[in-house]
């Protein structure tokens, strides 16, 4: 019996771009944030070759990304948070304790969910001890956290009042202000064949799939409020035959 093979997710998302295109466009909207007193930036998980040739070196681990590039040439003194370190891009490239030291290591102030926290912080406490991490590096650190503390005003007692909080931060102006902020954040890059916007969609016979969900979730039922919509969850990772199953169920749909 011959398994099918499966269609693959890459681990890491790979930026191919030159380092003068990241210098012209990518960069760029960060260095003016800098500019203007920009104060903790989060470090992605990928794979970018212009600022480190390790090959799949997740840039949240790599000290030519965070500490070369942001701190010495872009110059920023905020505080520098990793994206999650339990998320699989990162998290199959060290065992637990390794990752979270790679992560210091690199550059990062702040190490957002590890996988073990006991493992990182026993690995951490070693290395400090044995001298791979100078001890300079954690009063600097923990420096940077005070000073954000005491700008945030967190040396501030301020008892909540939890009772209504809900509807207190959930005013309809609030509402309105989201909604908003939704709106004019949704982008078309490329509508080559001019579906949108969709027209009579009632007349049409429409599929709508959701790769790595459930069918019938929000934006499903969203989309059946305009029009009687097939709705398909799909895994993640496909076999060569239920895709083959898959495209012949959505033979004979208009969009």
């Amino acid at each position: 019996m011959v398994t099918p093979t499966p269609i693959r997710i890459p681990r890491l998302p790979i930026i191919a771009h030159t380092r003068g295109r990241l210098d012209s466009l990518e960069l760029y909207p960060f260095q003016r944030l800098m500019e203007e007193g920009l104060a903790a930036i989060m470090v992605a998980h990928l794979e970018v070759p212009a600022l480190d040739t390790t090959p799949g070196m997740p840039s949240t681990l790599s000290k030519p990304v965070v500490m070369d590039l942001l701190e010495r040439e872009l110059g920023f003194q905020g505080l520098v948070f990793t994206d999650a370190l339990n998320m699989k891009g990162v998290a199959n490239a060290d065992k637990p304790g390794e990752i979270e030291l790679r992560a210091l290591l690199a550059g990062n102030d702040m190490l957002l969910f590890p996988q073990d926290p006991v493992k990182a912080i026993d690995r951490i406490q070693q290395a400090v001890d044995s001298g791979i991490v100078p001890k300079e590096m954690v009063d600097h650190k923990c420096l940077k956290v005070l000073r954000a503390k005491h700008w945030a005003g967190l040396q501030l007692k301020r008892r909540i009042e939890p009772l209504g909080i809900v509807a207190d931060l959930n005013t309809p102006q609030a509402k309105q202000l989201r909604r908003s902020l939704y709106a004019d954040a949704i982008t078309v890059l490329r509508d080559r064949n001019n579906v949108l916007p969709v027209k009579d969609p009632g007349s049409m016979l429409i599929a709508a799939l959701a790769f790595g969900d459930t069918a019938g979730n929000a934006f499903h039922r969203a989309l059946g409020r305009y029009a009687n919509i097939t709705t398909i969850g799909v895994p993640k990772e496909l076999h060569r035959d239920s895709l083959n199953a898959l495209l012949t169920l959505l033979e004979g749909h208009d969009l």
